[in-house]
């Protein structure tokens, strides 16, 4: 009874009871018993083909799929388990070595029949079989292997080669308590695809922000390669004055950053957040500090009052007013300057209003585009009387 309800008992007993990682069990792992369990593993490999063949003309339509799924799914957790207890015994006695092995081929081999009797393959959210995985990773290893061979010379830096090439290696194989999805390899093959393409497209030289920009839109969200891509941004903008230029670099490489079309809501390690959240955060907080140390640098330079701090000019005016009144100034072209935003960076530092000590050109730049009725008047009734003193000038 407990054959028909579980076929697989022997084989569960003999992987997780007897050969388990337990210096306990060598006690009993004598050389008889285990010349015993490899023969009887030979004998259960043609005892579960003969059932699983019986099975597939007893059961039809869901209850067959549904059936030979969960056997599937037994069989995938037994051979995780004897793969480790080969691993632990290995170094023993070459009887045990024999034994584990024999268990571990029996059950491999029993997968592969389990599979072929599946009708189509795994269901995208059940785990992928082990002789599927060991094809497909195979084939998914030397497409890879070819395309690095094309494009290795075409790059200028072929470090995200390396990382691309650990990444899929180390997350296609097998490791104890870890399966692979049939999504993971659907996921692998789209990107191999993806990179194939841009290598046609390419043909002379493959642009470096290309490959960066198609990994980021294929979410490959690995932390080694989140590392360097930070790493070389932060590095181009250490090259330039990072209190001017370079904040404006890293606002452009930010801007470029997030234009990035998305070519997969899948990504590459799902137990990383995505790659847009982790790099997307790393931009804010670059540029929040470029913009203190902006300010901060601005403040300085400035001339300092007999208190110590930075002295700046009062003005009666409003923010607002005063931003009225400079974006004027520069419709008219009495200033020169590369645009009202640099104006504005270049005179907020050293003024300040009866309201606000500090005044900032990002408030400044967006009162410019508002205007409302009474500023407007208080701005025209300050430029009149600016109008009349001038004119009365002369007479003083």
């Amino acid at each position: 009874m407990q054959e028909i309800n579980y076929p697989l008992h022997w084989l569960d007993w003999a992987v997780t009871e007897m050969f388990k990682a337990d210096k306990a069990a060598k006690t009993y792992l004598t050389a008889m018993f285990c010349r015993t369990i490899a023969i009887e593993a030979d004998r259960q490999y043609e005892k579960q083909r003969q059932f699983l063949r019986r099975k597939s003309f007893e059961l039809s339509g869901k209850n067959k799929n549904q059936y030979l799924k969960n056997y599937h799914n037994a069989l995938v957790l037994l051979y995780d388990q004897a793969m480790r207890n080969e691993q632990y015994w290995q170094g023993e006695s070459a009887e045990i070595a024999t034994a584990c092995k024999a268990l571990s081929a029996c059950i491999f081999g029993v997968l592969h029949t389990a599979e072929m009797s599946l009708h189509g393959p795994p269901l995208r959210k059940k785990v992928v079989g082990y002789v599927l995985l060991q094809a497909a990773r195979d084939q998914l290893i030397e497409r890879f292997s070819g395309w690095m061979k094309e494009v290795c010379q075409k790059l200028t830096d072929p470090a995200p080669l390396g990382i691309l090439r650990d990444a899929i290696q180390q997350h296609l194989a097998h490791q104890p308590g870890r399966s692979v999805m049939e999504t993971d390899l659907i996921y692998h093959q789209r990107l191999i695809a993806g990179l194939t393409q841009m290598q046609i497209h390419e043909q002379a030289s493959i642009n470096q922000n290309n490959l960066h920009n198609l990994l980021i839109g294929f979410n490959f969200n690995n932390a080694d390669f989140i590392r360097f891509y930070t790493g070389q941004i932060a590095l181009q903008i250490q090259q330039q004055d990072f209190a001017h230029s370079g904040l404006v670099q890293l606002q452009f490489f930010y801007k470029e950053f997030c234009q990035i079309q998305m070519h997969s809501k899948r990504a590459f390690d799902d137990k990383n957040p995505d790659i847009k959240k982790v790099i997307g955060s790393w931009f804010e907080q670059e540029v929040h500090f470029a913009r203190l140390y902006s300010k901060q640098v601005a403040n300085s330079r400035l001339p300092l009052s007999s208190d110590g701090k930075p002295f700046k000019v009062l003005c009666f005016l409003s923010v607002d007013q005063i931003a009225i009144i400079l974006r004027s100034m520069d419709a008219l072209r009495i200033f020169q300057a590369k645009s009202l935003v640099a104006i504005m960076q270049s005179l907020a530092p050293y003024l300040s209003t009866s309201v606000k000590a500090d005044i900032s050109w990002q408030s400044m730049r967006s009162k410019s585009y508002t205007l409302e009725e009474n500023d407007r008047k208080v701005v025209i009734s300050t430029l009149q009387s600016m109008i009349k003193w001038i004119e009365e000038y002369q007479n003083r």
